[in-house]
């Protein structure tokens, strides 16, 4: 990939998105130039307010720029169901020209900051520019793919399984929006939101976390969990991060080394206010 330089300032709430995109597909200064003219705003919310709720109609498409938040959805029984999470650099979907009402609440868990675009300007945007089609594409499979593997975690393995491939998927998607830094090993994570986000009770997810501190690979504080060692964590319950960087765009096709392998991402190439592209 060849490198960039500019003297255009982007906005610092969208080099999350940007740093993302670029992992699936290489994003031109003039798409990242555009990208950035269609911002229609920038908000922040605090921890437990909600971007969208279940049932609302929006033509919005809102980006996390930082902090944490969630898909979900409460049952009739008052439970609430964590779908997904929303990490730096994610968004919304793009649906405004199906006018159809969310089907999920986006809750805040930790504050939060967006970007807003307009859905059908953010459309017309693509459509003229196939090299930015590509990446959120790419970016969207990438999506389905974790929801593939979320799948396959809820149905077919153990709770300690459950819990230890969610926070190593979470810590390497934390890093994929940081420049230069591959894994975040500091989670903000409750064990409530992890029992939401995994079908397990309240009190079987402490006994999970609890025998994890045991074995030294987490420590835990609240709203918030480390990771000690991930690698060692990542080997001992089979976790490989393929899944999410196999359409990454800086990755060499080679045969898998098996489980417990973290694929090493890309170095990112945007700054604010300045950019540069390595790899």
């Amino acid at each position: 990939m060849k490198n960039l330089s500019s003297s255009y300032n982007y906005h610092p709430f969208l080099i999350p998105l940007l740093n993302r995109l670029n992992l699936f597909s290489t994003v031109t200064e003039s798409d990242a130039h555009q990208l950035d003219r269609q911002i229609l705003d920038r908000r922040q919310f605090s921890r437990g307010e909600s971007l969208l709720e279940v049932g609302e109609h929006t033509d919005n498409v809102y980006v996390v720029a930082e902090g944490w938040a969630t898909n979900e959805i409460i049952t009739v029984e008052g439970n609430t169901c964590i779908l997904s999470f929303l990490l730096p650099g994610d968004a919304t979907p793009v649906s405004s020209s199906l006018d159809a009402a969310s089907d999920v609440t986006v809750k805040c868990l930790t504050d939060v900051s967006v970007v807003t675009f307009r859905a059908n300007d953010l459309k017309r945007l693509l459509a003229n520019h196939p090299g930015l089609t590509r990446a959120f594409s790419i970016m969207r499979m990438a999506s389905e793919s974790m929801n593939r593997e979320l799948l396959v975690n809820l149905l077919a393995k153990p709770a300690d399984y459950k819990v230890a491939h969610l926070l190593c998927e979470l810590s390497v998607r934390d890093g994929q929006a940081r420049v230069g830094k591959g894994i975040s090993d500091t989670l903000r994570l409750t064990q409530l939101e992890i029992g939401s986000a995994l079908g397990l009770s309240a009190v079987h997810v402490n006994r999970v976390i609890k025998r994890l501190q045991q074995r030294g690979f987490l420590e835990v504080r609240p709203r918030w969990i480390h990771i000690t060692n991930w690698e060692r964590l990542a080997r001992e319950f089979q976790f490989s991060s393929t899944y999410m960087t196999q359409y990454d765009a800086g990755r060499k096709k080679a045969p898998s080394r098996g489980a417990g392998r973290v694929v090493p991402l890309r170095d990112q190439p945007f700054a604010s206010g300045s950019r540069s592209a390595r790899g």
